[in-house]
C-alpha cells in the first residue's frame, strides 16, 4: 500500500461572499487496511460563527475525535494586510472490518449557511499478518461460572525484525505497536504504560522461537498483559473485539551522524491480528435449588450484623450495619433484600429501597434504619444471605446471629399535665446594697494612689530604632517586584522552564502528543530570547540556539527530537512513542536550562 498520508482529498464547499467562512475537508486515503486509521479533517477559516461538527457514526468502524486547533496567519504583501484564522477539527475512522466502508455525509454550519460533503467510500484490505504477528487470550482453566473471576492474559508475538546488517531489539519492536488505533479490550487498562519490562509491571516481555512451516527458526518478542476479569454472560468468553495495530519496518537505515549506531525506521506496513473469542466457556449459574434470597453473588462469603441503640422506644429508628466478607466482586455485590425475609419485616418496619454499601478492608458495609412496631419484640432476627459457590457448584445460605433489643412503651402525657404541671418557681434572691461605695472594693488607699505610669524599655528602643530600616526593605522589594512584574523579557526567562515542562507534561497525557511536544520546546526557545510567541519553526529555533554557541550535544538531541515530531505529523512514521519523546524532551528543556545562552 502507498503511503496513506501522502493522499489527500479536499472539498471546498462554501465560495459566498469574502465576509463568509471558508469550509474545507479532507480525507487522507481512500484505500486503507483493516484496523489502520483514515484521518478526515474539517478546515474552518475565517468564520464569525460556527457549530461543531457532529461526525456521524460509521458502519463497521470505529470513529475517534482528536481535538480541535486553532492557527493564526498574518502577511503583509505591498502595505496590504491579509489575516487569516482557521480551526481545524480532526477525527480518526479506523476499519474493523474488510470490504467497502461508507462515511455518510458531514454537516457543518458556518455563518449561518450549512455545508454538506458527499458519502465517502473506503476501500477496506484484509492485512495479512503471516508469521509477523500472532495474538492470543490465554487462561489456566477452561470454564468459569458466570460471575467467577478469569486471570487472563493477553500474548502479543512479533517476529524480530532483521538483514543483513541490522537487528532491531525488544525495545524497537515493542514501539511498533500503534497503541492509540489498537482494541486491547478488557485489557486496555494494562496497557497504559508505554513501556514494558521483565519484573512485575503491567506490560512483560520474554524471547520464544518459533518454527515456521519452512522448518526455520525465528525469533519472537511476546508481551503479554496479565487482567482479572469478571465474566457476566454464559458462552463463550468474549475478549472484546481484541485487534492489535502493528506498524511492522520494511526498510531500515543506520544513522550516518550518530555516533551510538542508532537506526531510523524509513519504512513500514500496517498488520493487525485479532481475538474475537477465546477457548475459555462460560457456564450459566445453575437455576435447581436456587434460594429466594440468591442475589447474583458468586464466591465464598460470611456475614455478621450489629444494631444501635439496643434499648429504644416503639418507632425509635435502630441502624441495622451488615457486614460480608468474602472473596469474590465487592464492588458489585448486591445487599440481602430486608424487606422480603419474612422474620424481619413481620416486626419492623423496613424501607423498600436497594440501600447502597462501602467496600473496605476486604469487605462491603451496608446501613438500613428500621423501626420496631411494639414493645414485643426481644431481638432482630437473624439476616439471610445466599451466594454460589463455583468450587462446590452448589448455593449456600448463611446467616446472622440474632440481635437482643429492649423495646419500650412510649409515654403519654395528658393534657391537663401540660397545662397544670411543673414545679413553682422559687422565690427570687434579693439584691443587697452596699452604702459604703466603690471604696468597699478597696479599703487600701495607699495602693490606689500610687503611680501606674509605662516606662519603656530597651527593647522597645530597638524595636523603634530599627523601624526606618524595615521600612527601606519592604520598599526596595516593592519597587523590585514591580519593576520585574512589568519587566515581561524578565518574567518570560524565569517562567520558560516551568512553562515548557507543564506542556510536555500536558502533551504525554493527551492522545496525540506529537505537537504538543514539539510546541514545548519551540516556545521555551522563544521565551529564553524574548522572540515573538508562536509561529517559531524548527530551523529558526536550531538557529537561534546556534548563534549563542549551544552545546553542539544538546543542539543535535533538540535537532533529531524536532525531526522525529515532524515525521510522525506528516508521515506517520516514528521511532519513539509519545511518552518517550516527553522524557526526551524533559532532559532537553533541563539541559538547556543549566547551560547559560549567550545573549
Amino acid at each position: 500500500m502507498k503511503a496513506l498520508l501522502n493522499i489527500l482529498f479536499c472539498m471546498t464547499l462554501i465560495a459566498g461572499s469574502a465576509l463568509a467562512g471558508e469550509v474545507n475537508f479532507s480525507i487522507s486515503a481512500h484505500e486503507t487496511y483493516i484496523g489502520a486509521p483514515i484521518t478526515i479533517q474539517i478546515q474552518i477559516t475565517n468564520a464569525q460563527e460556527h457549530d461543531l461538527p457532529v461526525f456521524p457514526e460509521v458502519d463497521g468502524a470505529e470513529v475517534r475525535e482528536r481535538g480541535a486547533q486553532t492557527s493564526q496567519f498574518t502577511s503583509i504583501v505591498n502595505g496590504r494586510v491579509e489575516k487569516r484564522s482557521t480551526v481545524t477539527y480532526t477525527f480518526d475512522v479506523i476499519p474493523r472490518r474488510i470490504g467497502k466502508l461508507r462515511i455518510p455525509s458531514i454537516v457543518v454550519t458556518v455563518d449561518g449557511e450549512e455545508s454538506r460533503t458527499q458519502a465517502i467510500d473506503i476501500k477496506v484490505l484484509e492485512s495479512d499478518a503471516g508469521d509477523l504477528l500472532y495474538v492470543h487470550v490465554l487462561s489456566d482453566r477452561q470454564s468459569v461460572f458466570v460471575g467467577e473471576p478469569i486471570d487472563a492474559t493477553l500474548e502479543i508475538w512479533i517476529k524480530q525484525f532483521a538483514n543483513n546488517r541490522i537487528r532491531l531489539n525488544e525495545n524497537d519492536m515493542f514501539r511498533t505497536i500503534d497503541q492509540a488505533n489498537s482494541n486491547f479490550g478488557p485489557f486496555t487498562d494494562a496497557f497504559k504504560p508505554n513501556r514494558f519490562t521483565r519484573g512485575e509491571e503491567q506490560v512483560r516481555f520474554r524471547k520464544e522461537r518459533r518454527t515456521d512451516d519452512d522448518g526455520n527458526s525465528n525469533l519472537y518478542f511476546v508481551y503479554t498483559l496479565q487482567h482479572r476479569v469478571w465474566p457476566e454472560r454464559p458462552g463463550a468468553f468474549d475478549a472484546g473485539g481484541i485487534s492489535v495495530l502493528v506498524r511492522y519496518p520494511v526498510k531500515v537505515e543506520r544513522d550516518s551522524f550518530s555516533f551510538f549506531g542508532r537506526h531510523n525506521i524509513t519504512k513500514t506496513r500496517p498488520i493487525t491480528a485479532f481475538v474475537e473469542n477465546s477457548e475459555i466457556t462460560i457456564k450459566p449459574l445453575p437455576l435447581d435449588n436456587r434460594p429466594a434470597s440468591f442475589r447474583g453473588a458468586v464466591g465464598r462469603y460470611r456475614i455478621t450484623s450489629s444494631a444501635k441503640p439496643n434499648i429504644v422506644y416503639v418507632g425509635d429508628p435502630i441502624t441495622l450495619t451488615i457486614t460480608i466478607m468474602g472473596a469474590g466482586r465487592l464492588d458489585l455485590l448486591q445487599p440481602p433484600a430486608l424487606s422480603e425475609q419474612e422474620s424481619l419485616i413481620s416486626d419492623f418496619r423496613v424501607p423498600d429501597e436497594t440501600i447502597a454499601g462501602v467496600v473496605a478492608g476486604g469487605a462491603k458495609v451496608f446501613t438500613q434504619s428500621i423501626r420496631a412496631k411494639n414493645t414485643s419484640v426481644t431481638e432482630i432476627p437473624p439476616i439471610e444471605f445466599s451466594y454460589f459457590n463455583p468450587e462446590t457448584e452448589s448455593y449456600t445460605t448463611t446467616r446472622t446471629k440474632p440481635i437482643p433489643i429492649t423495646v419500650r412503651e412510649v409515654s403519654r402525657v395528658s393534657v391537663a399535665n401540660v397545662v397544670d404541671g411543673g414545679t413553682q418557681p422559687e422565690a427570687p434572691t434579693r439584691l443587697t446594697t452596699l452604702d459604703r461605695g466603690l471604696l468597699a472594693n478597696e479599703n487600701d488607699i495607699e495602693t490606689l494612689m500610687l503611680d501606674q505610669r509605662y516606662t519603656p524599655g530597651w527593647r522597645t528602643y530597638t524595636l523603634l530604632g530599627s523601624m526606618p530600616a524595615i521600612y527601606l526593605a519592604c520598599l526596595v522589594t516593592i519597587r523590585r517586584r514591580e519593576r520585574f512584574s512589568g519587566d515581561l523579557s524578565s518574567s518570560r526567562k524565569r517562567n520558560a522552564r516551568r512553562n515548557a515542562l507543564a506542556a510536555i507534561n500536558h502533551a504525554s497525557r493527551a492522545d496525540n502528543p506529537i505537537d504538543d511536544i514539539a510546541s514545548a520546546i519551540t516556545a521555551y526557545v522563544a521565551d529564553r530570547y524574548n522572540l515573538p510567541t508562536g509561529g517559531l519553526t524548527r530551523e529558526e529555533a536550531l538557529r537561534k540556539l546556534s548563534e549563542s554557541q549551544c552545546p553542539t550535544v544538546t543542539l543535535e538531541a533538540v535537532d533529531a527530537l524536532l525531526s522525529e515530531c515532524e515525521s510522525a505529523k506528516y508521515a506517520g512514521l516514528t521511532q519513539a512513542t509519545g511518552s518517550d519523546m516527553a522524557d526526551r524532551a524533559k532532559t532537553i528543556i533541563n539541559d538547556l536550562e543549566r547551560w547559560r545562552p549567550r545573549r
